[in-house]
């Protein structure tokens, strides 16, 4: 029984309680990977990858050609004939976009990311998708 000094009703049920689609705790999930995987990926590793270009490309000018070429090439509608899947993350484009600009390591590293990306999003994980897990992320720590 939780206290009542804390602002805590329980015995009353929330209107959703009903609804097929309502739980929270399968509602919120969602949200966390998707702050996980844009914080990492935006933030962390794009940013890693401009931050490289920027200390090897000493010319401004063409550093701003090679990120242009990168950003063109990081989107979908530049591959006309490129099949898209419904369970893609849609991040994977950026691996052939970078390719050629940074290290082959790098490229890897961030494969690795998103191969764990691709394992963490599945509805359910069993023993082999945890081995799986810390093999990619251990590749990911490596590179």
């Amino acid at each position: 029984m939780v206290p009542k000094e804390y602002g805590i009703v329980d015995d009353i049920l929330p209107f959703t309680a009903s609804f097929p689609r309502a739980n929270i705790h399968e509602l919120i999930a969602p949200d966390i990977l998707h702050q996980i995987i844009k914080g990492t990926f935006k933030d962390h590793l794009v940013a890693w990858v401009e931050a490289f270009l920027k200390k090897d490309l000493e010319n401004e000018h063409r550093l701003g050609e090679v990120l242009a070429d990168i950003d063109c090439r990081s989107k979908i509608d530049c591959y006309p004939a490129l099949q898209l899947f419904h369970h893609s993350l849609g991040f994977d484009v950026y691996l052939t976009a970078i390719t050629g600009y940074v290290p082959d390591e790098m490229v890897q590293a961030i494969a690795a990311f998103i191969e764990f990306c691709y394992i963490v999003r599945q509805l359910s994980l069993d023993e082999q998708d945890l081995n799986t897990m810390d093999d990619t992320l251990n590749q990911f720590e490596t590179k």
